[in-house]
């Protein structure tokens, strides 16, 4: 039977990356927030970062008991400070832990904007036809949405600015929509259920819930990703 194949958004495989790097998070914490094993975690991490930096990493959790629940030890099955165990007395059951885990990855948005210049970070694409498209995309986005563009994280433009605040309590703020030149393809991010938008016309394209990934500029009517914009800011 074929795998399914998981589609993250940016800002999860941010959580995803920065989860791998921490010493005492174990590669089940991942499993259970994102599905993803620890050989998924491995080729994301492959993908997502320079050669340099993936060895670094790979060096640093080979072998490394924290990072696999069966081979820790039984003080890191314990969410505590150093001074807990004169305070309760407790052991944090396994179950919890991963609840608390899950809590401090999902209670805030961690992508935030951020004072890089964005002519900055468009300008350094290495590939030159990608980064004739992100300034398409840029100018289309700037001209639709009437604000400028800025940077949200490390790798996404977005433009305007939108609070949200989900049945759960749960609230912050985003950008109406943006994009970022990912490098297996140009990612859109709205704020909007995609899967409510007519993409017909479009061209060669794939989209999820609040993404819409598109290859090249070149692949797609220009005009018809117009319109989806237009109605993106429209639904919001």
């Amino acid at each position: 039977m074929k795998k399914k194949k998981i589609e993250l958004s940016e800002e999860q495989i941010d959580r995803v990356i920065e989860m791998a790097w921490e010493d005492r998070t174990p590669f089940d914490a991942i499993v259970l927030q994102f599905g993803l094993k620890e050989q998924d975690v491995i080729q994301l991490m492959r993908r997502e970062m320079k050669s340099s930096s993936f060895k670094m990493w790979r060096a640093r959790v080979q072998g490394r008991s924290t990072k696999h629940s069966k081979s820790s030890s039984e003080d890191v099955k314990r969410f505590r400070c150093s001074r807990q165990r004169t305070i309760s007395n407790n052991k944090v059951s396994k179950r919890l832990f991963f609840y608390i885990l899950k809590q401090k990855f999902t209670s805030q948005n961690k992508t935030q904007p951020t004072s890089v210049p964005v002519k900055l970070f468009l300008n350094g694409i290495q590939e030159e036809e990608k980064r004739a498209d992100s300034w398409k995309l840029y100018e289309l986005m700037e001209r639709l949405t009437n604000a400028k563009g800025r940077m949200w994280g490390t790798s996404i433009v977005g433009f305007g600015e939108y609070h949200y605040k989900y049945k759960t309590g749960r609230k912050g703020d985003w950008f109406v929509c943006g994009f970022s030149p990912r490098k297996n393809a140009l990612t859109l991010y709205s704020m909007c259920d995609l899967s409510q938008l007519s993409f017909e016309g479009l061209g060669k394209h794939k989209n999820e819930k609040g993404c819409l990934y598109i290859k090249k500029l070149r692949d797609i009517d220009c005009q018809v990703l117009e319109r989806i914009v237009k109605s993106i800011i429209n639904s919001l």
